[in-house]
């Protein structure tokens, strides 16, 4: 069951976020992190041993606002149809968020670098794992609706389809949103990269 968090929890990761976001995790000490919060470094340890555990609260805070908003903005669409136009509408608007909060890419990119091994033995850890296991997702219905609809072809697993596109759109965000200077400058282009990605992936769903 997911840890009910307290007053002093909340403050704390709201200024984690801020910190994490503008220095970085690895730049980020558990003393900078009190220090914000107005709070002793004991005070801190008592409610989460490191700043590791942390990031785990703030990566799933930051998916779930990536995700939220495509969602919520696709619901004043109201002309869409089928299931395969919400679902590249709503991608497109995914994009479109992301293109738009280059910290929190930079955060998910040093996010997954910074965890490349096992994830540590953590309530946070087993939180965010079981977070990316859910499966209520706006993409996901989207793909059933499509298929039930006959807009997008059968397959026999969505579930996982759905997972390799909005891992794939996340991955690439994180390639070149950040650097999105260099890649105006060597390219010419740099979102329209990510539309462009998600219209070609689709391609491949319709039916």
């Amino acid at each position: 069951m997911p840890r009910v968090l307290d007053e002093m929890d909340k403050k704390i990761l709201e200024v984690s976020r801020e910190l994490f976001l503008s220095k970085g995790i690895r730049e980020t000490e558990m003393k900078d992190i009190a220090q914000r919060a107005g709070i002793g470094r004991s005070t801190l340890y008592r409610h989460f041993a490191a700043k590791e555990l942390i990031a785990f609260y703030i990566a799933k805070d930051v998916l779930t606002s990536l995700k939220d908003y495509s969602e919520e903005k696709l619901t004043e669409q109201k002309n869409l149809k089928s299931g395969y136009e919400k679902l590249l509408n709503g991608m497109l608007l995914f994009a479109e968020k992301l293109v738009s909060s280059r910290k929190e890419i930079r955060f998910l990119d040093e996010f997954d670098q910074y965890f490349t091994d096992s994830y540590p033995e953590s309530e946070e850890a087993s939180e965010y794992i079981q977070f990316n296991k859910d499966k209520d997702m706006g993409i996901y219905q989207m793909f059933l609706e499509g298929m039930e609809d006959g807009s997008i072809r059968r397959m026999e697993n969505p579930e996982f389809e759905a997972d390799t596109l909005v891992n794939t759109v996340i991955g690439l965000a994180q390639r070149i949103i950040p650097r999105r200077e260099h890649y105006m400058e060597e390219h010419g282009f740099c979102e329209e990269m990510l539309e462009e990605a998600i219209k070609l992936m689709l391609m491949g769903l319709k039916a």
